[in-house]
């Protein structure tokens, strides 16, 4: 277990003091040196002090992919403070829940997420600045900050300070916020050199929502590994790979939906894109034959598998570790320390055996905000309990059977793991996405039924999904199947919605072959 321990404030000052020239971040506008940006964080956060923010207050702000969310997580990081990232893409109620339900001291913002939030900072009477127009952060902002000291704030700020309050996908009900400490993303910096494998000076692009814990974590540690941060704040494909080779970029994260889209682009053009080294994906499982194709083009794709309650990332498969291993989520690295309990007994399985993953290290988080009974029953003694249900084999690869909470159980026959239906769906070559849930049945609780979106010539039916299913697994393991979808319901995160499906199927607001 890893016991040096940092601060965020503390990374970004120590590479600054040994790399003061090199470029820190690249935005719209901006082009800040680790120099520029210490001293620019620093003024930020006696900004905030001048506001009445103080240690252990939460800052909420609503940013997209701008400069300003690492230079806003910076500065209050450096005061102790608490930052709390808000999902722009929930609807309005869920925003100003969350807002309430943090009790949010001060909130940062980009102008077009202004009328989102106004009515409730008129009514709570919350202050709050715009520091982001046009997605550049605003010139009079910047002038105004350059009037503070450039000296570190005079607050003591320890590695096992609260530091993030970011929250989970919701996807069960309200999101819970997960509170993580300084340390957390010390530590996960630490294991992200053996990750990225990037050395310093390395370039990474910022293309998609920074509010999720990949987002988060890798703006509170990018100044560790010494990487610069560039920002596209509007996704296009096109000016995505612009900007690669315009800025030269090493390292980027991509979910597979978007590296599927750009695959033919890069094949059909002239640019080699030189630079690119290693992508970074996550959410679901990359294809395999998308792997081999960009592996093919020189591109390295690493499969992240983590969690917002262990500040990001849990293990990485890569292509040298083998195609045969693809199919896992490849090898945890240094920290966190992994094993695999019964979820009933918390006896320690043995090898090939599956059970629930437990992690425990010192980048677990610290608690869910005002839930302490949730913070209780997610832990056995000091292990965190994630939920998966997974196996591990003899060469430490994890592959991740299923979400506990996601396997169907049907009376007399047992628990059916969703994603072993849906590994039996896409060997059909017409099929492009799949969900397997449990719907609600009067006499046996719930039944799995299928989601497909299937490729545009299709003429696939719900009789043959069914016919080919029962081929290869017993009947129970798939009763229904909706077959037809041109795309499935994701959230935020790039997850399929699965409440939005069950959402869909109640209202029938779909139509089948």
């Amino acid at each position: 277990m890893l016991t040096i321990k940092s601060t965020v404030g503390k990374m970004i000052q120590e590479y600054s003091l040994n790399n003061p020239e090199q470029e820190a971040i690249v935005t719209p506008g901006l082009r800040l040196t680790f120099r520029e940006y210490h001293k620019l964080t620093n003024q930020f956060a006696h900004f905030l002090l001048e506001q009445g923010v103080q240690k252990g207050d939460r800052v909420a702000f609503l940013l997209g992919v701008t400069g300003a969310f690492p230079i806003s997580l910076a500065a209050i990081a450096k005061i102790g403070a608490i930052a709390v990232p808000i999902n722009y893409k929930w609807p309005t109620s869920l925003i100003e829940w969350a807002l309430e339900h943090v009790e949010a001291k001060y909130i940062l913002l980009e102008d077009q997420y202004i009328a989102t939030v106004s009515s409730y900072i008129q009514n709570k009477q919350i202050s709050f600045r715009t520091i982001v127009q046009n997605h550049q952060l605003v010139p009079h902002f910047l002038e105004e900050l350059a009037q503070y000291p450039s000296e570190n704030p005079p607050i003591e700020v320890n590695p096992e300070d609260p530091y993030s309050l970011t929250f989970t996908s919701g996807t069960t009900g309200k999101p819970k916020g997960v509170i993580s400490n300084q340390n957390t993303f010390f530590t996960n910096g630490v294991t992200g050199t053996g990750i990225t494998e990037s050395a310093p000076g390395s370039r990474y692009l910022f293309a998609t929502p920074l509010f999720h814990i990949s987002g988060v974590g890798v703006c509170s540690y990018h100044s560790f590994l010494g990487m610069t941060a560039v920002f596209l704040p509007e996704l296009d494909p096109y000016a995505l790979l612009d900007i690669i080779e315009r800025e030269k970029i090493t390292i980027t994260f991509l979910p597979p939906s978007l590296l599927a889209v750009l695959l033919p682009m890069i094949q059909q053009s002239d640019s080699l894109l030189p630079s690119l080294k290693r992508i970074l994906s996550g959410g679901s499982k990359v294809p395999i034959q998308l792997t081999k194709a960009y592996e093919n083009l020189g591109f390295e794709i690493a499969e992240i598998y983590g969690m917002t309650e262990i500040g990001g990332c849990i293990s990485a498969w890569k292509p040298k570790m083998g195609y045969d291993k693809q199919h896992t989520v490849g090898k945890a690295y240094l920290s966190p320390e992994i094993k695999v309990l019964d979820p009933d007994t918390r006896e320690e399985k043995k090898i090939g055996e599956i059970g629930e993953l437990a992690v425990r290290g010192p980048q677990v988080f610290m608690e869910y905000w005002k839930d302490p009974e949730a913070t209780k029953n997610a832990f056995y003694e000091d292990w965190y309990l994630t939920g998966d249900a997974v196996r591990i084999d003899s060469d430490g690869f994890i592959e991740i059977v299923d979400r506990y909470k996601d396997v169907i159980y049907l009376p007399g026959f047992g628990g059916v793991y969703p994603s072993q239906v849906e590994k039996t769906i896409r060997l059909l070559p017409e099929v492009v996405d799949v969900s397997v849930i449990g719907l609600h049945h009067e006499k046996f609780g719930e039944y799995p039924c299928a989601f497909i979106q299937v490729s545009e010539a299709s003429i696939l039916t719900k009789r043959e999904v069914l016919a080919h299913v029962h081929e290869h697994l017993s009947r129970y393991h798939l009763l229904d199947a909706v077959v037809g979808f041109d795309q499935l319901p994701r959230n935020a995160a790039g997850k399929i919605d699965k409440q939005a499906l069950r959402d869909l199927h109640q209202n029938k607001s779909y139509s089948t072959p």
